[in-house]
């Protein structure tokens, strides 16, 4: 359990900036990169008591790192934050799963973010059957979402996600590349959209087998069964 924090909650990898050999790591030393770290089954909430810039589970440039079965809530940011490069450049950032976890009543305070949000080329990267509700649309210039895959995000999977009481859209591409977005559910108020593009191609998004329902129609036994899947009981 991670409760009450001033800055991150879990941190895992690194960013771009060290410097080994004259160069940056990830580039003269991609054998230094986080590989085959675990976040299985935890309960992670109201962090970011302090800078409220921090996140649940922060994964910078990292390598098959699972972060599965958690409950993340209550944060003033995101909930799992994935990836550090500002554009598709290939780093050593790959095969990172976030799968089955409940993320809900984030993004309390500012804006630019979602419940989980992905940066930069990351091969293999799989975001899959999590519970993502409750994020508010916030004051600031840019909005925020169920899942905000921004600059240079490109090969990762959006998988059997349930999206629910977004605010604005459940997804958001902002200057991204090639992705799957398959067997989803997303939960729209009347009028609202799937996704939201900023500097980004619709047509380099691929969508397979998702499913839009009319909130009207959302049961809270769905939801019910959905959260007792999705991350550990409070």
């Amino acid at each position: 359990m991670v409760r009450d924090c001033g800055a991150n909650g879990v941190m895992i990898g690194e960013a771009a900036g060290r410097v080994v050999d004259g160069g940056a790591w990830w580039q003269t030393a991609p054998s230094q990169t986080a590989s085959g770290n675990t976040v299985d089954h935890c309960l992670i909430e109201r962090c970011g008591q302090r800078f409220f810039g921090a996140v649940g589970v922060w994964i910078g440039l990292a390598e098959r790192t699972a972060v599965s079965g958690c409950e993340i809530r209550e944060l003033p940011y995101t909930g799992v934050s994935v990836g550090w490069r500002w554009d598709e450049t290939p780093t050593p950032c790959r095969e990172n799963r976030i799968e089955d976890n409940h993320i809900h009543h984030v993004m309390q305070t500012l804006s630019d973010g979602g419940g989980i949000y992905t940066l930069g080329r990351q091969p293999g990267t799989v975001l899959r059957g999590n519970a993502i509700h409750d994020v508010p649309a916030n004051a600031g210039r840019a909005p925020s979402n169920g899942t905000f895959l921004d600059q240079g995000t490109t090969d990762v999977l959006i998988e059997g996600n349930t999206f629910w009481a977004i605010d604005t859209t459940p997804l958001r591409w902002h200057w991204t590349f090639a992705n799957v977005v398959r067997r989803n559910t997303f939960v729209l108020a009347p009028g609202q959209a799937i996704a939201q593009y900023n500097r980004a191609n619709e047509a380099d998004i691929r969508y397979e087998e998702n499913q839009a329902v009319e909130a009207s129609g959302w049961s809270e036994g769905a939801a019910s069964a959905i959260v007792e899947h999705a991350g550990p009981r409070p």
